[in-house]
């Protein structure tokens, strides 16, 4: 991958303007050996993503940096192949990695900011058979790791130095500050610390399937998800309350506040949530990669990555960055504040169409409404408009199909005392 990359980006409209995109868009694919391997944005304009190139024997990694919404990217460090990324804030992160040789012997490294990236400092190097997993550090000195020979390794001093404080099998770890911290586990069980990760206490959310991430808002609400289920607790994770997600597949996942949070998912799907978990509505990327990364800079802007298999002799693959500046909904247009007499739905223009169509419906009063594409079997294609808070007045919104088969479809809008359905075909 080249140092600098040069990224041709779709610029969306305000949110009173016809937008020809989806929710996300594409920033970036690139084919070759590389796979992404951390990404994180801490404003609209500045992120890192760490990159891992070939296989862990011979080739090595890079970490880049974007001061412009990941237009265009920047190396501020090369080297060994990197296997993750943690930043406490924009200027202050921790990068880390390591080879294995033939003889199955294993550098680990860890790097350090405090700069941007500007000057990267090794604070850590060993060369031990077990590559770390995770990073999470709840203060510029206090930080943990977590290892493939399932220790939990904790460091006071910004991580160089690091030792051994627990055994436990995790997949993720989550610190509210430096003493309390919760991990994801198999077999459905959390697990929770206030001590800094010397003891461990485990609760179970009420299922035997393996739990993917944890995340905590504050010390007593906090969510993790498994590949179909969500579980949330509002008192620091001594009891779950389980929510169904709809679907399979979902893998990393992040909220912005209480309310508002996203799911990864394969085929290129994003989920989101604007109740705290309980419901979730799919936000199609219009691509088929296994989407592995998330990072939300704030509740509009937010940027995904991942990768899928193109060739597998000789071993080629594409990964894909893509961003959103609408939470991941598309764009409605409010035409006019003229009240209507009645809820409507207008028929969609052009029909049949290709590749783009225009739906339009009318509100009379203020209400919550939502707009899903089904295709003809019945199932849920897309949510066009979902919760949307509206006042009365006409509105319009523009459905892009490209990425899907030609077909008969069908559109719905739901509001608390109103549906409608109609019939469009797509032709490609």
């Amino acid at each position: 991958m080249k140092n600098f990359i040069l990224i041709n980006i779709i610029l969306l409209g305000f949110i009173s303007e016809i937008s020809s995109q989806q929710g996300w868009f594409t920033l970036h694919t690139y084919q070759g050996t590389s796979s992404y391997t951390g990404l994180k944005f801490f404003d609209s304009q500045t992120g890192y993503l760490t990159s891992r190139f070939g296989n862990a024997h011979i080739n090595g990694g890079i970490t880049q940096k974007t001061t412009n919404g990941g237009l265009n990217w920047f190396t501020v460090l090369s080297g060994v192949p990197e296997d993750g990324l943690f930043f406490i804030n924009v200027n202050t992160g921790w990068v880390y990695g390591g080879y294995w040789d033939d003889a199955g012997e294993r550098s680990r490294e860890i790097f350090w900011t405090t700069n941007g990236g500007a000057n990267f400092i090794r604070v850590y190097l060993d060369s031990l058979t077990n590559a770390f997993s995770k990073m999470f550090f709840a203060d510029v000195n206090t930080g943990y790791l977590l290892s493939t020979d399932t220790s939990i390794y904790k460091s006071t001093n910004s991580g160089y130095n690091w030792s051994v404080c627990a055994t436990i099998s995790l997949f993720s770890i989550y610190f509210i500050n430096a003493n309390t911290g919760w991990g994801s586990a198999a077999l459905g069980n959390v697990y929770k610390t206030t001590n800094g990760g010397m003891n461990w206490s485990s609760y179970n959310v009420g299922t035997s399937i393996a739990l993917r991430n944890v995340i905590f808002s504050d010390y007593n609400t906090g969510w993790v998800n498994s590949s179909s289920h969500i579980f949330k607790t509002t008192n620091s994770g001594i009891n779950w309350a389980a929510y169904s997600l709809g679907f399979s597949g979902a893998y990393k996942m992040e909220f912005y506040d209480y309310n508002k949070g996203w799911l990864t998912k394969d085929s290129g799907k994003v989920a989101y949530t604007s109740n705290g978990g309980i419901n979730w509505m799919i936000q199609n990327g219009g691509v088929i990669h296994n989407l592995s990364f998330i990072s939300f800079a704030n509740s509009s802007t937010g940027f995904v990555a991942g990768w899928r298999m193109v060739s597998p002799y000789p071993a080629t693959g594409e990964v894909i960055l893509m961003k959103t500046t609408t939470g991941g909904l598309t764009p409605v247009e409010h035409l006019s504040n003229n009240i209507p007499k009645d809820f409507s739905l207008s028929q969609n223009y052009p029909n049949p169409f290709n590749p783009s169509t225009t739906i339009e419906f009318d509100i009379p009063a203020s209400c919550v409404a939502s707009l899903t594409i089904y295709d003809v079997t019945g199932r849920k294609v897309e949510s066009l408009v979902n919760e949307l808070v509206s006042s009365p007045g006409r509105y319009r919104v523009l459905w892009n199909a490209a990425n899907y088969s030609s077909g008969i479809y069908f559109y719905t809008i739901k509001t608390e005392s109103f549906q409608q359905t109609k019939r469009m075909v797509f032709v490609k």
